[in-house]
């Protein structure tokens, strides 16, 4: 018997004449041998015929890159215009449109689109940027270049509702929320028209999904991070998205654009159902009556009066300790310190139409603040000038404004 030659390095012999073919021969061209497909070969073109599907019902995914593109374009101005690219101030998130219950539902309701754009440093960004890219583009697909942004909008504003009503007197700010809905979406899209993905394409979408949801749910039990607004835009990504996707087929994709105008509908009718439902935000009283503006310079007080206290404190003790050198200790407050002081003073100072106890009560307050003040720059002064008798007045008025925030606490509080 003549053994046939050897088939080709690259390809593979007919198992019945042992005629050398190529490896990607289905049938033999003599005997007429046809393989089998295995089953990574099934998976193979499952795989390519879903993203062929996507490709050609959503034939160009645009709007995750101009998201990202309006994310990195709001932090780069933020940066250029003084705030601190690692760890920017409660104030300055505030003054960009950052989510803080005093102002947001006391009538400035766009904070809460707004503070989706914003982020709190670069490393923030460079995370949510980071998921909303490698999500985005498939759920993009999934739904549709009109609906992708809809439901992104409308997830981001449900996030920043509940972290308003959960905590409102926290700064909130960040595309988490937004991101969160996306996994939302994916999910509500995942149960809905499963039939529509291969069974092995369905099974590896759902464990991603579920991995990145539950380490990042038990990422956000860490102080510092916003729970609500990650279970909130969580929720209302996967509320939306239950109601406005559509399968994957020319029919499906004809429907969409009717269905997220209606889903739109009526998020935007409850969204603003609970707006005005919601009190405004922040319970401090004084002397049992509340104004909105002193009631929101308060709030706007107790954080900047934790940072900067926090700030002299840590700064005072390595002085003292002769960890902080003299000139390092007085730029601390001269710069990070008195400043906020000041304007957080000058802005109390501004209130108007104020009740006989608002008045009495911030004239309180107001020489709580101008010992602090006071107790600030003479220590500055004594450092400059090497002046140790205004030293020792410093460290008087420290211990005058130490007693004086014990009383106002407990006065404040006993009303």
């Amino acid at each position: 018997m003549v053994e046939a030659p050897e088939g080709p390095p690259s390809g593979k012999a007919c198992p019945i004449c042992h005629t050398p073919v190529e490896a990607w021969a289905r049938i033999c061209p003599r005997c007429e041998h046809e393989w089998p497909v295995t089953p990574e070969e099934v998976e193979d073109h499952a795989l390519q015929d879903f993203q062929g599907t996507l490709r050609t019902l959503t034939p160009r995914f645009w709007v995750t890159p101009l998201l990202m593109g309006l994310n990195i374009l709001v932090f780069g101005v933020m940066v250029v215009a003084g705030v601190h690219f690692l760890s920017p101030t409660s104030e300055s998130l505030v003054r960009w449109g950052a989510d803080f219950g005093p102002l947001t539902s006391n009538g400035q309701w766009w904070r809460l689109v707004s503070a989706t754009f914003l982020h709190v440093g670069i490393i923030h960004l460079a995370f949510n940027m980071y998921v909303l890219w490698d999500i985005g583009g498939l759920v993009e697909r999934l739904v549709g270049n009109a609906a992708f942004l809809a439901l992104y909008l409308l997830a981001g504003v449900f996030g920043s509702l509940a972290s308003l009503i959960w905590n409102p007197l926290v700064v909130s700010a960040g595309a988490s929320g937004a991101v969160f809905g996306l996994f939302g979406v994916l999910l509500a899209f995942l149960l809905r028209h499963r039939h529509s993905i291969p069974a092995d394409v369905l099974g590896k979408l759902r464990k991603s999904a579920l991995a990145f949801l539950g380490y990042n749910l038990l990422f956000s039990l860490r102080p510092g991070v916003d729970m609500a607004a990650h279970l909130g835009g969580l929720l209302g990504g996967f509320a939306c998205a239950w109601f406005a996707v559509q399968a994957l087929t020319p029919a499906g994709a004809a429907k969409r654009p009717g269905a997220i105008l209606r889903v739109g509908l009526v998020a935007v009718a409850v969204i603003l159902a609970v707006i005005a439902l919601l009190p405004p935000s922040g319970s401090l009283k004084v002397g049992g009556v509340q104004s909105r503006s002193l009631k929101t310079e308060l709030a706007r007080f107790e954080h900047m009066e934790g940072r900067t206290v926090d700030a002299f404190n840590t700064g005072f003790q390595q002085y003292r300790d002769g960890t902080l050198a003299d000139a390092k200790f007085a730029e601390l407050l001269e710069q990070k310190v008195l400043p906020e002081w000041r304007e957080s003073r000058q802005r109390l100072a501004g209130l108007r139409n104020l009740s006989p106890r608002e008045t009495e009560r911030v004239a309180e307050l107001d020489r709580y603040l101008e010992v602090r003040e006071r107790e600030w720059t003479l220590f500055i002064e004594s450092i400059r000038q090497q002046d140790g008798q205004k030293a020792n007045l410093a460290l008087e008025a420290h211990g005058q404004a130490e007693r004086m925030a014990q009383a106002l606490v407990k006065a404040w509080t006993a009303e």
